[in-house]
């Protein structure tokens, strides 16, 4: 029978998948959000020359209907559309902006995993015996409160976790205590 006093951990510590899971989260969002940011910066360039472009065209079609009637009777097939427009533009932007205020309310929420995961003093103890040893491993240990101080009357909070097998056990062992 024994009780080993792991040390003091934080919740990530304690959690190690967790911890591993926002990582893998945050830099996953931070790998997006240059790309979005980008992409929206190019439509809005794109916007932008549309929108100048067209009080002009307006002005240059005038300017140049005869030019143009000359050049469809030239022309056997019909002159080609640009395919953009400002009203395409928009709406890609729209949803652009969306997808950016979406990552960034991702990223709050992966910073606040990161403040809850880096929460410091938790004490950990590992027992390994059997359920009959147990009140008398842990009587000594708590008797005059916990090792970082405080006494026996010290408000505290405890989680035990029981494995019965091998497997449990290692699985404990891994998820819970590196």
């Amino acid at each position: 029978m024994s009780l080993e006093y792991v040390g003091s951990v934080s919740l990530g510590q304690c959690v190690p998948t967790a911890l591993t899971a926002w990582a893998q989260l945050t830099a996953a969002l931070n790998l997006a959000l240059p790309q979005l940011q980008a992409k929206l910066a190019g439509l809005l360039r794109v916007q932008a020359a549309l929108s100048i472009r067209i009080p002009s065209l307006d002005a240059l079609i005038k300017a140049v209907t005869n030019v143009v009637v000359q050049l469809q009777a030239l022309l056997a097939a019909p002159l080609p559309s640009v395919g953009l427009s400002l009203e395409a533009t928009a709406a890609l932007v729209a949803q652009i902006t969306v997808d950016l205020g979406n990552i960034t309310a991702q990223l709050g929420f992966a910073a606040q995993l990161a403040l809850v995961l880096g929460t410091p003093g938790i004490e950990a103890y590992i027992f390994d015996g059997t359920a009959g040893e147990f009140p008398a491993a842990v009587t000594p240990e708590f008797a005059s409160g916990l090792r970082i101080g405080g006494g026996p009357n010290l408000p505290i909070y405890a989680v035990l976790l029981v494995a019965t097998d091998g497997g449990a056990k290692a699985a404990m062992q891994k998820v819970l205590i590196s």
